[in-house]
């Protein structure tokens, strides 16, 4: 089960990235995390990048909303 919190206008809630993935999408969920499959590495803070890029457009918030 996802754990999720909220705190005035933020939420918060843990992801599991999977780098180098065949293609950008949710998995599934591993433990209270949301497992999602990145195609860009984990290198000089690449697939980090993509993760804040990707949760963006999925959340349709701005990129500067993700921490």
């Amino acid at each position: 089960m996802i754990k999720v919190q909220q705190s005035g206008d933020s939420v918060t809630f843990a992801v599991r990235v999977h780098p180098r993935a065949r293609r950008d999408g949710v998995s599934g969920v591993v433990g209270e995390a949301f497992k999602l499959d990145l195609t860009a590495p984990a290198v000089e803070g690449k697939a980090n990048e993509a993760c804040i890029r990707f949760l963006s457009d999925l959340l349709k918030v701005p990129r500067s909303s993700i921490t």
